[in-house]
């Protein structure tokens, strides 16, 4: 007798904003085309951001700029990486320019 083997879906679970978010989204005909190109991005690249992928805060507040409700988006994050600074020889030297 063969064992019959499941496929197992290791992707991570839609959460229900993204679920609301996309209803809304459909609801108003917006197509994520559209959208990506009204804030300048891929599309690829919004589909990372609307899914909590990358959460850029000010791309996430041209989202909201463009009237897509806070609460239907990814928490922004904090980007600690275009603020940073290093000690060199005891002197601190931003990197920011």
């Amino acid at each position: 007798m063969r064992e019959q083997i499941h496929a197992i879906d290791i992707r991570p679970p839609r959460d229900d904003r993204q679920a609301r978010l996309n209803a809304w989204l459909a609801e108003r005909n917006v197509k994520k085309k559209d959208l990506a190109a009204a804030c300048g991005i891929k599309p690829n690249t919004l589909s990372m951001i609307l899914s909590g992928e990358r959460r850029p805060a000010r791309r996430i507040q041209a989202l909201i700029d463009l009237g897509i409700p806070a609460e239907l988006l990814p928490t922004p994050s904090v980007d600690s990486s275009r603020n940073r600074s290093t000690t060199i020889n005891g002197q601190s030297d931003s990197l920011d320019g």
